[in-house]
């Protein structure tokens, strides 16, 4: 499935995002998995949902690659290479690596399975990349940073399409065509207590919240400081938060609700998902 021309690779967050990018008309898309990944916070794919999106994506001629970018001590390494040898089996096209050695060890016992070298191997310059096509990660394909020269495949190009490469290139972090909407995890570990835990994504302009537990005087101040950090970094539009795991929301939990809801411009787009019956009543009695 290698192809000589531009691929047009968008990131999916979720299996919702995969479904969007695969009609959007992608070449190929990246996501993680549950082991492995640097983003582990995110909405990922478990390994039923792996062999699902695989499939869909090979039925649309689209290139399915997965993030294996964390790196790997040594008692992790049997895990590791258990869980590529079933991406390997689920059909992946690709894993996206970081560590070196895990690299090694699976092209050693996986030799055919193509490993593309991610961006936080932070490879800038040719010596870069020809080091790691000679040593242990051996990549196919790098995944350059912004830093890299001009590349001589722009002289194959016209001056034109040259200039609006080198020109799109200057907005771009690294040196790859991305969708907007993939997700971005929000640290929430100050949050968790024995009675709460919480996680966060930012994609686009959606901040995705899943709350878990108990939501009282204690922990709703600490919601709403989150909420406000995180929207004075993103221009939020829509605000998605799935109840299923929530148990109790008190008066001071409902306050910080109200304040997210009176700060989305357009109120239909503030959603509550997933609320159990006891949590419901607590909000249509309140």
């Amino acid at each position: 499935m290698k192809s000589p021309y531009t691929e047009l690779l968008s990131p999916a967050g979720s299996p919702q995002a995969l479904d969007a990018a695969i009609k959007g008309g992608c070449d190929a898309v990246y996501f993680g998995g549950k082991a492995f990944n640097a983003r582990i916070n995110a909405k990922n794919f478990s390994n039923d949902d792996v062999l699902r999106s695989v499939e869909k994506c090979h039925a649309k001629n689209v290139r399915a690659y997965v993030t294996f970018n964390t790196l790997a001590l040594d008692r992790e390494l049997p895990e590791a290479l258990e869980y590529a040898y079933f991406l390997y089996k689920a059909g992946v096209d690709a894993l996206i690596i970081t560590d070196l050695g895990l690299a090694s060890q699976i092209r050693k016992y996986l030799p055919d399975f193509e490993l593309h070298a991610s961006t936080q191997c932070s490879a800038h310059n040719s010596y870069a990349a020809s080091f790691l096509a000679k040593h242990g990660l051996k990549a196919e394909r790098m995944i350059l940073s912004e830093h890299m020269p001009a590349l001589r495949s722009l002289n194959k190009v016209t001056p034109e399409q040259a200039q609006a490469i080198e020109q799109n290139m200057q907005k771009c972090a690294y040196w790859k065509i991305t969708a907007m909407d993939t997700d971005v995890a929000v640290e929430t570990a100050d949050l968790r207590s024995d009675s709460f835990d919480m996680q966060a994504s930012v994609a686009g302009d959606t901040l995705n919240l899943s709350l878990t537990g108990r939501v009282d005087t204690l922990t709703a101040p600490k919601m709403l400081a989150l909420y406000e950090r995180v929207k004075a970094e993103h221009a939020l539009r829509v605000v998605e938060i799935d109840c299923k795991e929530l148990e109790y929301i008190s008066s001071a939990g409902l306050r910080v609700l109200l304040i997210m809801y009176k700060s989305i411009e357009d109120k239909s787009r503030f959603k509550l998902m997933n609320i159990s019956d006891e949590v419901r009543e607590i909000l249509e009695t309140t």
